[in-house]
């Protein structure tokens, strides 16, 4: 396939799921207040919290210009107390404002580290990066455990149909495939259209 028309899908699927590709989550009551709504934009909060501190500190730290025993001795103190609270099953017992203050101090860690390597401090830079990533990891492992269980209890759990959770996602995804449908092969697209019309509608 040419480059431009891989492009032109990719610029097609975007224009149909951005609204919730950064969400990182169902957008159901349950899950509300982990998402930041911006419009029709939809936005984790956690990683709202962590970039947004990330863009903030870093520049912030090479304006300080700290030298690199300050800045080892800084990016321990952040990255302890980071790492002490994001083990999940901690993390979520976190009121909502204390897992925001935990992401963002995830995001000085980050800046920090950024900052040492830029300052050309590598030794604390390579430290500071690499447990920022081994945590992640570690932490990732034990976090997609738990969300095997985030939706116990949820009374549309085995309905039939998607949940309200994912209900928009759906919806969007289907318009995307319509369209890629008509675009590929518009006599199957008139077909499936025709179909759909006989059909009872189905729940999404």
């Amino acid at each position: 396939m040419p480059v431009i028309a891989r492009l032109r899908d990719l610029w097609t699927w975007l224009r149909y799921t951005y609204p919730f590709q950064l969400a990182h989550g169902p957008l159901c009551r349950r899950f509300r207040e982990d998402v930041v709504r911006l419009g029709r934009l939809h936005v984790c909060r956690s990683c709202l919290a962590l970039y947004g501190t990330l863009i903030v500190a870093l520049p912030v730290v090479l304006l300080w210009a700290p030298g690199e025993q300050t800045l080892g001795w800084a990016l321990g103190a952040v990255a302890t107390s980071v790492a002490a609270f994001s083990r999940p099953p901690r993390y979520k017992r976190l009121p909502r404002p204390a897992r925001d203050v935990v992401r963002a101090g995830a995001g000085v860690w980050i800046a920090l580290a950024a900052a040492a390597l830029l300052s050309g401090f590598w030794l604390v830079g390579v430290v500071g990066l690499t447990s920022a990533l081994v945590s992640f990891l570690v932490f990732s492992r034990v976090r997609r455990r738990h969300r095997t269980h985030a939706c116990d209890g949820c009374p549309e759990l085995g309905r039939r149909g998607v949940c309200s959770g994912f209900r928009r996602q759906a919806v969007h995804v289907r318009a995307y495939e319509d369209l890629l449908t008509r675009r590929i092969a518009p006599d199957i697209a008139a077909e499936l259209e025709a179909r759909h019309a006989r059909e009872p509608s189905v729940p999404v």
